[in-house]
């Protein structure tokens, strides 16, 4: 006799349990972790959105370059160099510094390396100071030079030579009407003076110094007055100006005070000749006579004075006042 509920098979168990879960609800999720499903969901579909806008952008800046390369290209090959102008004054010809800098109408004018043709005309051209290049639309090219200018002269071997302030050699001293205004810079030289070159001194320490003196006498605007500035001995630095005062500095410790000092007793001496010592270091002592220079050696300054006071020595604001 069979039972009024028929025996159910394994598989059709399974199924009507499950089926009674999901009426019951026992398998749904909860609402927590439903919640946090979603965000993930969400998170991972901005993510995606974020990284499509990225592409974009990056392939449409991508595109606006490749245009903008292509049409500056196009400029830089259509944009022609139609005239060269050269402004300032020099010993050169126009055709001399155009050529030099290696231009030439027909160039493309964006493709003109300016840093290139400055340093060309400098290295070719030692009688030029300074030089600028620029470029000017709509197909012009200008350069602009300045003439070198003797600065000072230095006796380098038997030959003395005109100096500009850049080191330049501009030929012999003798041939340059400019250079006779120019002090003498008395130092050691380790090589031949070469035209156009720049000079070599055999103390880098020595050459500093000498600079540093010329550029504060040009500030005070003495350098025209001065006839020798002399730093071939670093601790025993001086120079003379053209009335024959000689003014000794001593060393390079606090130069730049030394020789204010010295500027300040120069203006009161009013044109007086002797020695000023300004190496002490806030005071100056004067002694007064006629210093000449033996020109047998160029570096020495001897001091002829005169009798009735060439013992006397006082500084140079008490000599003065008196």
């Amino acid at each position: 006799m069979t039972s009024e509920k028929q025996k159910k098979s394994p598989k059709m168990q399974l199924v009507t349990k499950q089926t009674q879960r999901k009426n019951t609800g026992e398998n749904d999720v909860p609402t927590n972790q439903k919640a946090a499903i979603d965000r993930r969901v969400l998170a991972r579909a901005k993510a995606a959105r974020r990284r499509m806008k990225r592409r974009l952008r990056a392939l449409v800046i991508a595109t606006l370059l490749a245009g903008l390369f292509g049409f500056g290209y196009h400029v830089a090959q259509s944009v022609l160099v139609g005239k060269v102008m050269i402004e300032g004054s020099t010993v050169y010809a126009g055709e001399q510094i155009q050529r030099a800098a290696g231009l030439e109408n027909g160039q493309r004018l964006l493709l003109i390396n300016t840093t290139r043709c400055e340093t060309a005309v400098w290295t070719q051209l030692p009688y030029i100071e300074s030089v600028r290049v620029t470029r000017h639309f709509p197909d012009t090219v200008r350069i602009r030079v300045e003439a070198a200018r003797p600065y000072y002269r230095a006796q380098v071997g038997e030959r003395e030579v005109a100096v500009s302030s850049s080191g330049r050699i501009l030929g012999n001293a003798a041939f340059n009407e400019n250079a006779q205004a120019t002090p003498l810079f008395v130092a050691d030289y380790s090589e031949v003076a070469v035209d156009g070159k720049e000079i070599v001194f055999a103390s880098d320490k020595c050459a500093a110094i000498g600079m540093e003196i010329l550029a504060q006498l040009d500030s005070y605007g003495m350098l025209p007055d001065t006839s020798i500035v002399g730093v071939e001995n670093a601790s025993e630095v001086y120079f003379v100006l053209r009335n024959g005062l000689e003014v000794r500095l001593g060393d390079s410790i606090e130069l730049t005070s030394r020789l204010a000092l010295a500027v300040e007793c120069i203006s009161r001496l009013q044109n007086r000749t002797g020695v000023l010592d300004a190496s002490a270091g806030g005071r100056a002592s004067f002694k007064p006579g006629r210093a000449e220079l033996l020109r047998e050696q160029p570096a020495a300054v001897s001091l002829s004075e005169d009798s009735y006071d060439a013992e006397a020595e006082m500084s140079a604001i008490k000599e003065t006042e008196q």
